[in-house]
């Protein structure tokens, strides 16, 4: 079972914590040719696991990022709270903040020419061992509203804005941010989850009933890692029961959980409080199509902070995934069907 630890605002948690639970996640590493800034490091679901440096590291005093992305010499963090996508790069054996490579302090801000970009509380972010680019999901702002898709960002690169490409995956003012003002505030876009080569996050907007709409809005967006484009057929449909998203805030960014080939996605109530109406599922095994027998309701499912807490799998003696369990309910899981199981 996976736990995790919230970081302070304005800082950076322990790096030997934050490593911790990303080895328990994602594994082993395997080392790709060097570059200037240092070489890329991939990660398996293999037994081994990296040792993490003793080092403390603090974030800036402009924003924070919960979410980080690491090569084989630096540790890359995205902020959230600056009104636009800065990546804050530190070494990784001295905590220092970067200084070459076109680094000021430690960073640098990611602009599509003189447009700043929206990202999420924890954006998911995926360095290509490849090219090493970065990866991460972020809103474009389009008027009031955005426009949800993943910013290309060239590590190798020497100037002040490594901008690569902007990957669009919801229609242009089909992305939402907190407040509904996405040049001055968080994007909603949901965590990533990667299943394969395929990297998909859930398009949260709020106030809108019907999923089956012609449009992006509340559809399970994509991103092929290996063509570094959309990818085929998406948006995909996620079937609800009729319950209407109503949250603006924070929350809904951290909570999707991709379990065996399922994505789990939370479904917020009418009230718009924050609490949790039924739990949706796609299955991307082939053509991503809605799981037999969701979406569901657990049993005491909604309630404060419910909605803060991302779903784990459920395993078997051999690891394999066979359900799905949510830490808010204690010993509460779910076969892949939706039916509830009993974990004494």
């Amino acid at each position: 079972m996976r736990t995790r630890t919230r970081p302070r605002r304005g800082l950076l948690a322990p790096l030997a914590l934050l490593v911790a639970g990303l080895a328990t996640v994602l594994g082993s590493f395997s080392i790709a040719t060097a570059d200037p800034v240092g070489s890329i490091i991939s990660y398996e679901q293999t037994a081994d696991a990296a040792l993490p440096p003793a080092a403390t590291f603090s974030g800036s005093a402009g924003g924070d990022g919960w979410t980080l992305a690491f090569d084989s010499k630096n540790v890359y963090n995205v902020f959230h709270h600056l009104n636009n996508l800065v990546v804050s790069c530190h070494n990784k054996s001295t905590a220092v903040a970067c200084s070459t490579n076109g680094y000021v302090a430690g960073k640098k801000t990611v602009l599509d020419g003189s447009t700043n970009f929206s990202v999420s509380m924890g954006p998911s972010m995926y360095v290509d061992p490849a090219t090493n680019h970065l990866f991460v999901w972020a809103t474009k702002p389009y008027s009031t509203v955005g426009t949800a898709g993943v910013v290309e960002i060239d590590l190798n690169s020497t100037l002040a804005n490594p901008f690569v490409a902007f990957h669009p995956l919801s229609r242009d003012g089909e992305a939402q941010c907190y407040t509904g003002v996405c040049t001055a505030n968080m994007g909603l876009t949901t965590n990533a989850t990667l299943i394969g080569t395929k990297w998909y996050a859930y398009n949260f907007v709020s106030g809108v009933a019907s999923p089956a709409l012609p449009d992006s809005r509340n559809k399970l967006l994509c991103f092929d890692t290996s063509t570094k484009a959309a990818c085929s057929g998406q948006p995909f449909d996620v079937t609800t029961a009729g319950n209407v998203q109503l949250r603006t805030g924070w929350s809904p960014t951290t909570v999707l959980a991709g379990v065996g080939t399922k994505v789990i996605i939370p479904i917020y109530g009418t009230t718009g409080t924050g609490t949790i109406g039924e739990m949706a599922c796609v299955d991307v095994s082939s053509t991503p199509t809605n799981c037999t027998g969701w979406p569901i309701t657990p049993a005491t499912v909604t309630g404060a902070g419910s909605y803060d807490i991302t779903p784990f799998p459920r395993l078997d003696s051999t690891g394999t995934p066979i359900g799905v369990c949510f830490p808010n309910i204690p010993n509460v899981c779910v076969d892949f069907s939706g039916t509830t199981q009993s974990i004494t």
